[in-house]
């Protein structure tokens, strides 16, 4: 009797044995044919990494039979771009029984080359032994090649690019510094033009944009905005995207900084006006000695006829210095036309002062004498300058003879210099009139005219200053002016001792 009980479990066991084999056989079934009609590359390989399995995905991606494959190393696969390391890496990550994910660059049977997302694992036995690998692989170049076809476009596009919507809603946003991308996006995307901008510039876009869907046509706009660095100017192109995005039509917005191009246009403008502004002051400062001269020179052939000689050289005296104002004029407004069009040759050496004053000295002496101005040269003899001899001697010239102009007899001019480490500081100082704190600010500025008659009613061009400043300047040095009404000026300079 207990042998037929123990029977009768003994076949019941066998039967829901047979039963759960018939289960795992149709499980089985069911994951061999996953595996089979998935459209990713599987492949089994054993412990030393020689395929055992391919499926065939890994036949339509590769070119290769899975009987090709069979105890082959997937290095046939190998494309030569990836070097030891990169290799060194996998198999060290699933040696430890670990998961490997990355990206392989291989190479078909028929050469041509691809791109897989690739995933290993190992498979153990119920000891925890590695007894095979398993990778599932994913053609991925497709994706590669579009984000790299993205990356080159998004190179070359302009600052950014913004897809608004009618409403003035931003639908989507690109930027050429991918590092901020997620950062703009975060600022813009699903919100309204007013939310994100003053009302001002929200309305001023808005416009822009119903005007561009309205025409269906490319539009143009510049627009100054706030940024991280401050105001600036930007472009921004538009045009009528083919497509609707939740049923609404919209543009895509091309904008490209142009704050740099805004600046150089100001100045540009800037510059102009002041030149016309300059041209203006000339022209009419060569008329009037011009007019004197004609004036003169048709009383001059009155006289001539009339009363003979005393009051005819009276008349040429008049006649000398209003053609020695015009030439002045004329000699520095070439000087100034030169250094503008970049025609002064500019030539620095080293040269000692106290010569270079004293000629200066020397050739100014007579004015001098013919005002009785005494000139004071207290220049060290052994200071040295490296300079533009010309350009120097120019600068001289004209605050001397500014100096000796303004100042009236029996006043004085004094020649002074000191020195650091690495400059030369020259003073022309004088006892004469002095500037009203009004015409200071008129100095050295090509755009405002400052000049007054001298003691003797000496005529002034207002050009020499600002040759002056220009030709120190070149040379690496500074100018300015002290003085008060009625005190006297000191005009400073300062050169450089050597070769910076």
């Amino acid at each position: 009797m207990e042998d037929r009980i123990e029977y009768g479990i003994l076949l019941e066991k066998l039967k829901q044995l047979e039963r759960e084999n018939a289960d795992l056989k149709a499980e089985n079934k069911k994951l061999l044919s996953a595996v089979e009609y998935s459209p990713a590359t599987i492949v089994i390989t054993d412990s030393n990494g020689k395929i055992e399995y391919a499926n065939p995905g890994f036949t339509e991606i590769t070119g290769y039979s899975s009987e090709e494959a069979l105890g082959e190393n997937p290095r046939l696969l190998k494309s030569g771009l990836h070097n030891m390391e990169f290799y060194k890496n996998l198999w060290d990550t699933i040696s430890k029984g670990e998961v490997w994910q990355g990206e392989f660059y291989n190479r078909k049977k028929n050469g041509e080359f691809y791109w897989e997302q690739s995933h290993i694992a190992p498979i153990k036995d119920n000891q925890g032994k590695i007894t095979n690998y398993v990778a599932i692989k994913f053609d991925i170049t497709k994706k590669i090649e579009s984000e790299q076809y993205l990356k080159v476009i998004t190179s070359a596009i302009p600052e950014l690019i913004f897809v608004m919507d009618e409403e003035g809603r931003y639908m989507d946003v690109f930027i050429a510094d991918e590092s901020i991308m997620q950062q703009v996006k975060d600022k813009y995307l699903g919100k309204l033009l007013r939310e994100v901008l003053p009302i001002p510039l929200a309305n001023k876009l808005m416009q822009f944009i119903s005007g561009t869907i309205s025409t269906n046509s490319k539009q143009t706009i510049e627009y100054e905005i706030e940024t991280d660095s401050g105001m600036g100017w930007f472009e921004g192109t538009s045009a009528v995207l083919d497509i609707k995005i939740n049923d609404k039509k919209c543009i895509i917005l091309a904008a490209r900084d142009i704050t740099e191009r805004k600046k150089n246009e100001q100045e540009l403008f800037q510059l102009n006006a002041t030149k016309d502004k300059f041209f203006t002051i000339m022209a009419h400062d060569l008329r009037n000695p011009f007019g004197a001269i004609l004036s003169f020179s048709e009383m001059l052939s009155e006289s001539l006829e009339q009363n003979g000689v005393s009051e005819a050289v009276q008349i040429a005296k008049h006649i000398h210095s209003s053609a020695e104002l015009t030439f002045d004029l004329l000699e520095n407004l070439l000087q100034w036309a030169r250094s503008q069009t970049g025609r002064i040759v500019f030539k620095p050496q080293k040269f000692i002062l106290y010569e270079l004053i004293g000629k200066t000295v020397d050739l100014l002496s007579s004015q001098a004498i013919s005002k009785e101005v005494i000139l004071v040269h207290l220049i060290p003899k052994n200071m040295v300058v490296f300079a533009d001899l010309n350009l120097t001697k120019t600068v001289l010239r004209n605050l001397i003879s500014n100096a000796i102009k303004y100042t009236p007899a029996a006043g004085k001019v004094k020649l002074t210099a000191t020195e650091n480490d690495d400059f030369v500081q020259i003073n022309v100082s004088d006892s004469g009139v002095g500037i009203p704190p009004d015409g200071l600010k008129k100095l050295f500025r090509i755009d405002s005219k400052y000049s007054t008659e001298g003691t003797n009613k000496e005529k002034g061009t207002g050009l020499g200053l600002i040759l002056c400043k220009e030709f120190v300047e070149l040379n690496g040095g500074k100018i300015w002016v002290k003085s008060e009404a009625g005190k006297g000026s000191e005009f400073s300079f300062t050169l450089p001792k050597r070769r910076k």
